[in-house]
Order: structure tokens, then sequence, then C-alpha cells
């Protein structure tokens, strides 16, 4: 795909998203990504999200480098054997964590590629409880959007995060079960 290609798709993607849909957040929600063994896609994706198309910083949203800095964790990618150690710990450093983010078909139940390899545990599901999932694969960068700032405005409407038994994501259980 050419530069110019590439320009052309996030320009008319951002034509397409109506900012005023969106109204900023009352305080930056802080994201720590981290792929979990996956193929790439969800993760340029989100990284999509984040470039200067969609602004999300003026929305409220911001990806960290850092669990310490983090609100939520944002897994992407099937779970690899090896990466649940690194997963934990992750969690173990956010201060006071909000939630588990699942990003992507692989990341919510292992996928249809990975989830019958030896080396790969397989999605959430079964294994921690997510406050919010995004199916696709990979979901587009204003799939990602929609969904999470559905689940900000939720946060931030109900003071709190959403029980078990409310759904957020389309068509998933944001429980992880």
């Amino acid at each position: 795909m050419t530069i110019l290609k590439i320009f052309l798709t996030n320009l008319l993607a951002r034509k397409s998203l109506d900012m005023a849909e969106y109204s900023p957040l009352s305080r930056l929600y802080r994201i720590f990504p981290l792929s979990a063994g996956e193929c790439g896609g969800c993760g340029m994706e989100f990284e999509n999200l984040l470039g200067s198309a969609y602004g999300v910083n003026s929305l409220g949203l911001q990806a960290v480098t850092t669990p310490q800095q983090a609100d939520f964790l944002l897994l992407t990618g099937a779970i690899s054997c090896n990466m649940t150690p690194v997963i934990e710990a992750a969690w173990q450093q956010i201060p006071n964590p909000w939630g588990i983010i699942a990003l992507g078909q692989c990341a919510i139940d292992g996928g249809e590629s990975f989830a019958r390899n030896y080396a790969v545990k397989g999605g959430t599901q079964g294994w921690v409880e997510t406050v919010l999932n995004i199916p696709g694969c990979p979901p587009s960068p204003l799939e990602i959007l929609t969904e999470l700032m559905a689940l900000m405005t939720f946060v931030e409407d109900h003071q709190g995060l959403p029980s078990e038994h409310e759904h957020l994501s389309s068509g998933e259980d944001s429980s992880g079960g």
C-alpha cells in the first residue's frame, strides 16, 4: 500500500467519523497495550487509532508505555503459554487496575488460527475476567474507538465498571466467560 493510499484511507476514515458524536471524557483514561502472541493485525489497528487521524488523546484516551501508568490492560493476540506470567506481572504492576480489555478474536477466544496450537493457552475466556471484548479479525480503528468510548462513557455515567451481567461489546459477553 502506498503512502498516498494510506493517507487517503485515514483521511476518509476521519471524515466518516463524526467527532461531535464523541464528547471528551471528564478524565484521561490510560491503556497499556500488551501483545500476548498476535499476528500483528490488532496491534496495527490499535496503533492506527492512536495516530492523528482519530485524535483520541483529545477525547480522553491515552496509550501508555508502562503498566505503572495504566488504568486498563489491553491484550491482543492468542495468549501463548510463555506470555501468561508476563500478563500476570503487568496486571500486578497496575496501581489501581480498572480491568482487562480483549482486543480481537484471538484475545477473546484464541481465534481460528491459533486456538489448537500446543503453545497457546487460548484467549481470555475462561482464564481472566474482562471488562470489554472487542471482536474482529482485526477490528477497525473506528470499531475499537466506538467500543472504548462506550466503556469509558459507561464508567463516567455510572461511576464504575459494568457488572458481569451488563454487556458492552458487540456480540460478546464482557464478563470474559
